[in-house]
C-alpha cells in the first residue's frame, strides 16, 4: 500500500481504532483465563513476531535462528500462516527438509522463501497453526518449532516470544488499526519475553540506541537486543540450453552498471538504499505492492523500461524471486541480493538458555 492510500485509510479508520483495540484486549484476556484454547506442545516453541503491520525482518531472522539451532543438533520446523497462499488445506507441508513440495502461489511467498534458503528444515503452513505444528512433530520428528509472524497467534503457547521493531518505522503512528500501524495495543507488549530492533546499520546505530533506551525505560523487565542488517550473496540467474534455470554467485564488483532495481516488499526504499551502500549504481527503481504476484505483463514492462533507461541488468530480492520465472528475463541479466539479519550475541545466549531448560 502506497503512503497516500495508507494515510487515507488511517484517517477514515481512526474512529474505529478504540473498538478494535478493545476487541484485541478481550481476545488476549480470554486466552489468558482459558476461555479460548491455547495448546502447549512437548517441544520448545519460539515465536518471532511484531506489533506493527509491514516488514520488520521476521522471515530473515527466522531463517538465521532456525539454522543456528540446527547447528546445535535441533531438528527445527518453521510454521507459518501462509499469508496470501492459495492453499486452503488445514496443513500444508511446503518443504519436508529435502524437497520443496509447494510453490509460492499455494504456500505464500515467505514460506516458499524459507524452503528455498534452508535444508533439512521442515516448513509448514496452516491458518490454525496448532495443526501443522502437531503434524511436523509426529510425522517428521521435529523437536523445535519456530512460529513465523506468531506474536498475535495465541492459540499456540510459546517458550520464547521475541517481538521485533524496525529501526526506522518503529511503532508507526502509534495508533491501532484501522487508524494506524499497530496490530494491537502496546498493552500486549507485556507478554513478550524479549524485544529486537532490526535493520540496523552504520547509519542507524544512533537511532537504535535511542529506541533501545526507550523500550528499556517502558519495559524494564524485558531485554532489548540489536539485530544488524547485511546485504550479501549476490546471484546471477540464467537459463541453460536444456531450459533449466540455475544461479551463479557473483560479487558486487562483477554486477553490471547501471541496474534497474524492482521489488514488491514492505520496505522497498530500504532495499534500494542497501544496494547503493554496497556501491551499486541503481539507475531506475520500480516498486510493486508487498506480496505482489507478478504477471507476464509486468515482466514485459520491466524489460521495456530497462531498455529505455539504458540499464544493463535487473536486480530484485530473493523474496520476489520466488514469484518469478527467471527464464522470462532471458534477454537481460537478472540478479538477486540476499538480505541477512545478524543478531547480537546476547540474543543468541538468551535463546540458548531458554532451549536448555
Amino acid at each position: 500500500m502506497n503512503t497516500p492510500n495508507k494515510r487515507l485509510l488511517f484517517l477514515i479508520g481512526f474512529p474505529f481504532s478504540p473498538i478494535y483495540s478493545i476487541l484485541m484486549k478481550l481476545r488476549d484476556l480470554f486466552y489468558r483465563i482459558g476461555l479460548f484454547r491455547s495448546e502447549k506442545f512437548e517441544v520448545p516453541v519460539v515465536s518471532i513476531g511484531n506489533l506493527t503491520m509491514g516488514g520488520t525482518g521476521k522471515t530473515p531472522l527466522v531463517i538465521y535462528l532456525a539454522q543456528y539451532c540446527q547447528a546445535r543438533n535441533f531438528k527445527p520446523a518453521v510454521i507459518s500462516r501462509g499469508y496470501r497462499g492459495k492453499s486452503r488445506s488445514s496443513c500444508n507441508i511446503v518443504s519436508d527438509g529435502k524437497d520443496i513440495l509447494l510453490d509460492s502461489e499455494l504456500s505464500g511467498d515467505e514460506p516458499s522463501l524459507i524452503a528455498r534458503l534452508t535444508s533439512d528444515i521442515v516448513v509448514a503452513t496452516g491458518r490454525k497453526r496448532r495443526i501443522p505444528s502437531r503434524r511436523v512433530i509426529e510425522d517428521y520428528g521435529c523437536n523445535l518449532l519456530f512460529l513465523d509472524d506468531g506474536f498475535q497467534h495465541l492459540a499456540v503457547q510459546r517458550d520464547f516470544d521475541l517481538v521485533l521493531f524496525d529501526v526506522i518505522t518503529f511503532a508507526g503512528n502509534s495508533r491501532v488499526f484501522p487508524g494506524g500501524d499497530l496490530r494491537e495495543s502496546v498493552f500486549s507488549l507485556s507478554r513478550a519475553d524479549a524485544f529486537g530492533i532490526t535493520g540496523i546499520d552504520s547509519s542507524t546505530e544512533k537511532r537504535a540506541g535511542q529506541l533501545q533506551a526507550l523500550l528499556e525505560e517502558r519495559h524494564p523487565d524485558i531485554p532489548v537486543y540489536k539485530i544488524y542488517r547485511e546485504l550479501s550473496d549476490f546471484k546471477k540467474w540464467q537459463v541453460n540450453q536444456d531450459s533449466t534455470i540455475n544461479s551463479t554467485p557473483v560479487t558486487s564488483d562483477n554486477l553490471p552498471s547501471p541496474l534497474l532495481c524492482f521489488c514488491g516488499i514492505a520496505n522497498p526504499d530500504r532495499f534500494k538504499t542497501s544496494l547503493e551502500h554496497s556501491g551499486l549504481s541503481v539507475e531506475a527503481f520500480i516498486t510493486f505492492p508487498d506480496h505482489y504476484s507478478y504477471q507476464i505483463e509486468d515482466i514485459q514492462q520491466l524489460e521495456e523500461y530497462r531498455l529505455s533507461s539504458g540499464c544493463q541488468g535487473l536486480i530484485t530480492t530473493e523474496k520476489d524471486l520466488v514469484k518469478l520465472d527467471p527464464g522470462l528475463f532471458s534477454t537481460a541479466p537478472l540478479y538477486t541480493a540476499s538480505l541477512k539479519l545478524v543478531p547480537e550475541a546476547a540474543l543468541l545466549s538468551h535463546l540458548d538458555a531458554v532451549l536448555s531448560q
